[in-house]
């Protein structure tokens, strides 16, 4: 949150100013279309040889002449010096614009660049342009309820040291692991070993079976049988006390 704060602090926004901008954004994206029109116009106005103020200024003239010989024309006459004056008032504004407006590729990529930042700010946030000035005040309201920069900085610090504390016991407990599974292996591997003797009668102080030799199949299948199930519950025994010293350790380190 605090990052944020930081990123629509940078943009300066100020709602007057974004209106100037954009204004100025258009002006200068259509520059030369108003320097044609606007040039067009003042031609019209007061510079080719049939300008408005001239026409206006010749049925003035002819107008005063008129109402000489009858008065009722005076008011028309008054009205149609008075759009001159205007026409040529317009004619002299249109001059001091084209003066002032200027084709300026650096200005425009700059506001370009002012805009866009404002508008992706808002895009971001899902709100409009002239609503982030109220998102930056919501934004520190929060921050100051949840302890300021200061709150943030402890909780990241609190969070690396868990997970330095989860990778060291994580570290132990794979050992433990291994461990169970050596010794799984270890106690595996000597019952088949008794088993096998057993069976064979090589054990100490054994001898094979007499008779075995002379078993029927089916009789020694039957053997056989008995001899799987006797050593499937040998390491069923030895897996269970390996996986019970497993669990220990694992519940050692939770």
């Amino acid at each position: 949150m605090a990052h944020e704060i930081r990123e629509i602090e940078s943009l300066g926004f100020d709602a007057r100013q974004w209106n100037e901008d954009q204004a100025e954004h258009r002006r200068l994206g259509h520059a030369q279309e108003l320097i044609d029109a606007v040039s067009a116009c003042a031609e019209m106005l007061d510079e080719s040889d049939a300008a408005v103020t001239a026409a206006l200024a010749q049925a003035a003239a002819r107008l005063e002449q008129a109402a000489s010989l009858d008065p009722e024309l005076e008011a028309a006459r008054r009205d149609v010096e008075t759009a001159g004056v205007h026409a040529s008032e317009a004619a002299q504004s249109l001059r001091r614009y084209l003066q002032r407006l200027e084709v300026d590729p650096s200005r425009l990529a700059e506001l370009d660049r002012r805009l866009q930042a404002v508008l992706d700010c808002a895009r971001k946030h899902r709100v409009e342009p002239g609503e982030i000035p109220a998102l930056l005040e919501a934004r520190r309201a929060r921050l100051a309820e949840l302890g300021g920069e200061e709150s943030l900085e402890r909780l990241r610090e609190q969070e690396a040291a868990a997970e330095k504390a989860y990778r060291a016991n994580a570290g132990r407990l794979g050992e433990a692991r291994r461990g169970a599974a050596t010794q799984l292996g270890m106690e595996v591997t000597r019952t088949m070993q008794r088993l096998s003797r057993r069976a064979l009668g090589r054990g100490p102080g054994r001898r094979r079976p007499a008779g075995l030799h002379a078993l029927g199949t089916e009789s020694r299948a039957a053997f056989a049988r008995r001899l799987r199930r006797r050593a499937l519950a040998h390491l069923a025994r030895a897996a269970g006390a390996a996986f019970g010293a497993r669990f220990r350790a694992d519940a050692r380190f939770r």
